[in-house]
């Protein structure tokens, strides 16, 4: 099963994690600093409203885990983990937390956007341009 795709809507999105998908939120002062030093993209260029595909990379250079970074228009982040990943990526990354004032748990509170697939999105985020 392929990762949700996330697409704008009038500034709310819909999440649907069908079982297949943990919501974890990383938190504390260093979170967005702290998670752009662990990921393998830019998380803390991450504009709000937005995503991006991320890996995370042992230290010999394999992949820990696969996770789709999210960032709301308040700038919280969010990891959107396949459930099968979730335990080794989650926890890698909280054995990885040493001095920073961040942490990663299970998002308790719900993530107030709305998530539409990419072929229902508008504007820019429709496949083949802007709409």
């Amino acid at each position: 099963m392929s990762a949700p795709l996330v697409g704008e809507r009038h500034g709310n999105f819909r999440l649907d994690l069908g079982g297949d998908f943990a919501l974890f939120s990383v938190e504390g002062g260093d979170a967005g600093p702290f998670l752009a030093g662990q990921m393998t993209s830019d998380t803390d260029g991450l504009p709000g409203w937005s995503f991006h595909l991320s890996a995370r990379l042992g230290r010999t250079g394999r992949v820990v885990g696969f996770c789709h970074v999210l960032k709301d228009g308040g700038g919280r982040l969010r990891l959107l983990v396949e459930r099968a990943q979730a335990d080794a990526l989650v926890g890698d990354l909280a054995r990885h937390v040493v001095m920073e004032d961040a942490a990663v748990r299970p998002s308790e509170e719900p993530f107030d956007v709305e998530w539409v697939a990419a072929d229902q999105a508008p504007g820019p985020l429709a496949p083949g341009g802007a709409g």
